[in-house]
């Protein structure tokens, strides 16, 4: 779990150094990051995530591709999908929603996406 922290870190860290951030997004970025580096990564020791199966993520091997929204082939997001999970998946890159690379489907009555 290390690796992976380092390595999502590593991206972190590029990310904010190749796109200009203004300072109140920059501080909540800061602020959220140093959560994930305190509590470390979901594991299904913990009774919140006893039912995800973490380490068939994990596994697949994780980083942060700055990808432009429009820019992301199917084959680069298929190595970061699950296979045959039925779910719906909304995919953002560099904090924009890909419209058309995520999978929203019919959602339940009541949900709303905005």
């Amino acid at each position: 779990m290390t690796n992976i922290i380092s390595q999502v870190e590593s991206a972190f860290n590029a990310q904010g150094s190749n796109e200009p951030i203004d300072p109140i997004r920059g501080a909540i970025r800061d602020e959220a990051f140093t959560h994930v580096k305190t509590l470390g990564i979901p594991n299904r020791k913990l009774e919140a995530w006893k039912y995800t199966p973490v380490d068939r993520i994990l596994d697949r091997g994780y980083a942060i591709p700055l990808i432009a929204v429009g820019d992301l082939t199917d084959e680069q997001l298929d190595k970061h999908l699950i296979p045959d999970l039925d779910a719906h998946f909304i995919v953002t890159l560099n904090g924009r929603i890909d419209q058309l690379k995520s999978n929203i489907g019919q959602l339940p009555p009541g949900v709303i996406i905005s």
